[in-house]
């Protein structure tokens, strides 16, 4: 699970260099900067642009950029944990017209290239918007209208144990818990229970053959085992009673809700 950088949130723009987000000052001067995960501080710099830099790596291999700072307050190799002050905000580099924060998240595939002279190869690919929640002791208040309806609040973590759940997103079937070679199609799903409705049978999304199955959000699925990989949580349903779907993602985001 990621938090937001900062305590007070305000988002001055919007993306860029890729899904790129800066956060501006709330009138909390060289406010906190803190890590929005756990992982391990690969690099800090002074770029010309960029100013005082810091990357870090996360445990599923995705690195996020903080930059801009006015003090940097980790050393490289050294260990943080979610929440965990590494800097203060400020007006260094370049690119800082105003005291802000500039936060770029990369997949491990972006980051796997590697750095060169302006910091990593290519944009942040990664949607602060999709994987960062706002936890308790954090205001959003300040975040306009606009950005409101995109932030997603912490509610605490979930319990996964065998249970009825609620689809957030549309999700695929697959065969087993193990991404590689695990495509489900349509056509493979053969022989559903005599007992199920109609209503039962269209919550697969696609009845083409070459497509995917998949479950439309909001299905709800009789979870009869649960496995856990790392962050990622794996729930096995009993629709045709060896099937499993991801119910929380490698960010630690839930993509099912228990009802």
């Amino acid at each position: 699970m990621f938090r937001y950088p900062i305590n007070w949130i305000s988002i001055t723009q919007g993306y860029h260099t890729g899904k790129s987000l800066d956060f501006g000052w709330c009138g909390h001067k060289y406010q906190d900067i803190m890590s929005i995960a756990d992982g391990t501080v690969i690099r800090t710099e002074k770029q010309t642009t960029g100013g005082n830099c810091i990357f870090i790596q996360h445990n599923t291999g995705i690195v996020s950029l903080y930059a801009h700072l006015d003090k940097i307050t980790v050393k490289k190799g050294q260990k943080v944990t979610i929440g965990q002050k590494i800097g203060t905000m400020g007006q260094t580099g370049t690119a800082a017209t105003a005291m802000h924060l500039h936060l770029g998240i990369y997949s491990k595939a972006k980051a796997d290239k590697g750095f060169n002279s302006r910091g990593l190869y290519g944009n942040a690919d990664i949607d602060p918007f999709e994987v960062l929640f706002v936890y308790p002791n954090q205001d959003a208040s300040k975040v306009s209208a606009a950005y409101q309806p995109k932030l997603k609040y912490y509610k605490g973590e979930q319990t996964w144990e065998k249970g009825n759940y609620r689809l957030l997103y549309i999700k695929s079937v697959r065969k087993s818990h193990n991404l590689g070679n695990n495509e489900f199609r349509v056509k493979e799903l053969k022989n559903p229970p005599e007992n199920w409705t109609k209503k039962e049978l269209n919550m697969l999304v696609s009845q083409k053959d070459n497509n995917k199955a998949k479950l439309n959000k909001n299905s709800v699925l009789q979870i009869v085992e649960i496995y856990k990989e790392g962050s990622r949580i794996w729930g096995k349903y009993g629709a045709y009673g060896s099937d499993w779907v991801v119910l929380c993602n490698i960010t630690g985001e839930p993509q099912a809700e228990r009802v």
